[in-house]
């Protein structure tokens, strides 16, 4: 039998576990499917009266499509960011990797989404010969929708769970073929020299570039001129924070009092309130598998699984099956 889900008395043991460990840190509610609970804006709720700040709901936007109270309740309890599981724009797509047509109910969550000012990442699993070539088409949707839509975070697929039998190396797309796809069906409008390791993980982790798109409708980025690793995971999650979230969440969580200023800064505010929303954050990450774990990019994690006992477990070693389904952590 499944074991049962943690209670509001678990969670909020998590989150005590959390600020003695360095908290608070940005919170992603996960799965499974987090939206099956009815009290997942309790929980979100809870988290924010404990001193979190940003919280993301990480989930397939299915509930969320169709029950417009459920995504208020969320917004209003301090939702920031919706992570959404989103592999493409065709039926064709969805039916190869979740077994059913589901092109329509992921838009229809952008804009329920959307109406409650929430923030929405798209969220493409990219698999070999199914959905590579949608990468181009993605992105060109994504800026289409901005404001509402923050970014696109593309996850190559890896080999947990359900997969059977041990994958290839052609079986694989690694981070390199994502970057030519990316600039190969922008017709080099995001080229690869636009992209650089993440801030805080090991840099064969994950990529990352923001797009802004000019009064003229060319895409601007800027590249940095730094190392990887160039700064702590405090200031990386404060940079996450404040490109993904939406409007509504920006209003929630006022800055606190400054003295009053002689100086009319509202034209600059105007400025730079505009260019965020004209900014698409372009990102990925390659998840390790029981075949690719490399411990030194483990070492590195500092995106952590909590497990029932309260433990943190870095993401990909959380993740890792066997060839017959057996998981290392997951009950």
């Amino acid at each position: 039998d499944a074991p049962p889900d943690p209670s509001l008395l678990d969670t909020g043991r998590y989150y005590d576990m959390l600020l003695r460990c360095g908290g608070p840190f940005n919170i992603q509610l996960s799965g499974g499917e987090p939206t099956l609970r009815d009290d997942l804006p309790e929980i979100i709720a809870q988290g924010k009266a404990k001193g979190f700040t940003f919280f993301q709901v990480n989930t397939n936007g299915l509930r969320l499509a169709r029950d417009e109270a459920y995504v208020k309740a969320l917004a209003e309890a301090g939702l920031n960011t919706v992570f959404l599981q989103f592999d493409g724009l065709c039926d064709e797509t969805y039916i190869a990797m979740r077994g059913r047509a589901l092109a329509d109910e992921k838009q229809r969550a952008i804009d329920v989404c959307a109406a409650e000012g929430l923030g929405v990442v798209l969220v493409p699993t990219l698999r070999k010969g199914v959905n590579d070539g949608e990468i181009g088409d993605i992105l060109r949707f994504a800026l289409a929708k901005m404001p509402a839509v923050r970014g696109v975070h593309f996850q190559p697929m890896s080999f947990f769970g359900r997969f059977d039998g041990m994958p290839s190396d052609s079986d694989r797309l690694t981070i390199p073929d994502v970057l030519a796809a990316i600039e190969a069906q922008t017709e080099g409008t995001m080229p690869r020299a636009a992209f650089s390791p993440g801030g805080a993980e090991h840099p064969l982790c994950g990529f990352h570039a923001d797009f802004t798109r000019m009064d003229d409708g060319t895409l601007q980025y800027r590249k940095r001129a730094s190392s990887p690793c160039c700064c702590g995971s405090s200031q990386a999650r404060q940079v996450v924070a404040k490109k993904w979230s939406g409007k509504r969440s920006k209003s929630a969580s006022p800055s606190p009092a400054t003295p009053p200023s002689r100086i009319d800064t509202s034209s600059l505010d105007a400025f730079l309130d505009a260019r965020q929303n004209r900014t698409l954050a372009v990102s990925g990450m390659a998840f390790q598998d029981a075949w690719n774990l490399d411990l030194e990019r483990l070492k590195r994690c500092y995106i952590h699984e909590i497990s029932a006992e309260a433990h943190l477990i870095p993401f990909c070693a959380y993740n890792l099956t066997a060839t017959d389904g057996r998981a290392l952590y997951r009950r």
